[in-house]
């Protein structure tokens, strides 16, 4: 809380509103306002100093690293292509993951009754729909990753 700047409690980082009552202990949380997932990691051991990001966020991070890894292990390794198959499927199965749990909790939040966002910004349904079709598209090709490798890493 930032009593000083006359901010009451956290900030959301995707509708940049109040995020509500966060329970202490916990490092998981939902928003207040737009109902995404949000996790927070501590910055500063000294004082109470948290770092908020959205676990979709989070998840595309992990990917992106996954598939950096993926291409120096298929170029540095001598047969590294099986492990570098392994990796793109399983960034393709994250950034999919990642897609359509954003757009289902945004479809969520759109459907709450009242007023529970006030003034937000209004997302066209066709562009939530192209969101979810391909993260479900990146999801099936990881899937048909994860079944290539298979094909490849088994000895007949």
């Amino acid at each position: 809380m930032n009593m000083a700047a006359g901010i009451g409690s956290a900030q959301c980082p995707k509708c940049h509103r109040s995020t509500g009552h966060w329970i202490e202990p916990r490092m998981l949380h939902v928003c207040g306002s737009c109902g995404v997932p949000l996790i927070r990691f501590r910055v500063s051991r000294k004082i109470r100093l948290y770092r908020i990001i959205p676990v979709t966020d989070l998840i595309r991070i992990a990917g992106s690293l996954v598939t950096i890894s993926a291409i120096i292990s298929a170029v540095a390794i001598p047969g590294g292509m099986r492990a570098a198959v392994f990796m793109v499927a399983t960034a393709l199965v994250a950034f999919g993951v990642a897609d359509v749990s954003q757009e289902v909790f945004g479809m969520r939040a759109k459907r709450r009754p009242g007023s529970a966002i006030i003034g937000g910004q209004a997302t066209p349904s066709w562009k939530s729909a192209a969101r979810l079709a391909i993260g479900l598209t990146c999801f099936m090709l990881g899937i048909v990753g994860f079944m290539v490798w298979a094909s490849v890493s088994t000895e007949m």
